[in-house]
């Protein structure tokens, strides 16, 4: 009992007292009446009692929230009757609430479905940005390009070691040597020697073709369609005159080599005799003359 006349007189006594005294000039002449204080203290009491219910409701509920995402972790919940695919969603949230959509993305590191945002709200370079940190190498690529930072995504292409697109990049982006330097590593001599051509450099275009028809072990589809591209650019001039007679000779017979291998009977003797070799130019054209058949002379007379 002594406890609590001890805290009776430290809370009502002491600090609501003196709580009281510091205000009693405010009442003037009615701090003569008798109810007053107990009827001052008794408010106070009753605020500072629902100002305590509020904190302890509030706090509770945030522990309540706490332990309830708690609980989820590694789950996903999807609200009845809403879509599997939620992405369109995520998209109209992007473009009415994007601070808090792409904030929430970005803290679950959700990267991929940040660049799918970003592409579908047409900010390549901002989607390349998340494809790449999502190592989505090959998309992060083509939303360089469409950026306008071609040479950006060949370069990136060649670092993750995809050569054939890089290259790719490179010659769209005027790159011509760095396409062929990729095309020789990945041991595409005839690709390389296209990219040459079209770059210029027709002497290394030209050695490179050379190399390719002496050594290649390609199938033979593949080594006829390099074939019909290098004779197609000798065909447009500018390569053709650049190069040397003799060495101008040799790649024409090599090529003329790859369509009779193929069965090109004609073309073969036309590209022989263009090469200046006119003995197997003039057996590919009697290949091609039609057999005519022996005359019968006149009957026997008896």
């Amino acid at each position: 009992m002594s406890l609590i006349r001890y805290l009776y007189r430290l809370y009502w006594v002491r600090l609501l007292g003196s709580l009281y005294d510091m205000v009693k000039p405010i009442f003037g002449e009615a701090v003569e009446y008798e109810w007053l204080e107990p009827g001052f203290k008794g408010v106070v009491t009753v605020i500072a009692l629902l100002l305590i219910r509020e904190v302890y409701l509030r706090i509770r509920h945030a522990y309540t929230r706490y332990r309830l995402r708690k609980s989820m972790d590694g789950h996903t919940v999807r609200e009845p009757h809403t879509a599997k695919d939620t992405s369109f969603i995520e998209e109209i949230d992007a473009a009415q609430y994007p601070v808090h959509t792409l904030g929430r993305l970005k803290a679950e590191k959700e990267y991929g479905k940040l660049g799918d945002i970003h592409r579908k709200l047409n900010q390549p370079a901002e989607a390349a940005h998340w494809y790449k940190k999502d190592k989505q190498y090959d998309r992060a690529a083509a939303e360089l390009a469409r950026a306008g930072k071609t040479v950006q995504a060949a370069r990136l292409l060649k670092r993750n070691g995809d050569y054939e697109t890089a290259a790719r990049f490179f010659a769209a982006a005027g790159k011509h040597k760095h396409a062929a330097a990729l095309l020789k590593k990945q041991g595409d001599l005839a690709g390389a020697a296209t990219t040459y051509v079209e770059a210029g450099y027709y002497d290394k275009a030209a050695a490179l073709f050379m190399d390719y028809f002496q050594q290649t072990t390609d199938p033979p589809e593949r080594q006829l369609a390099a074939a019909e591209r290098c004779y197609q650019h000798l065909q447009q001039g500018a390569f053709a005159k650049s190069l040397p007679t003799p060495l101008r000779n040799a790649l024409l017979n090599l090529l003329a080599q790859q369509f009779r291998a193929a069965g090109r009977t004609a073309l073969a003797a036309r590209v022989f005799q263009q090469a200046g070799d006119t003995r197997h130019a003039s057996e590919m054209y009697k290949r091609t003359l039609p057999k005519q058949e022996p005359r019968k002379g006149p009957p026997k007379q008896p």
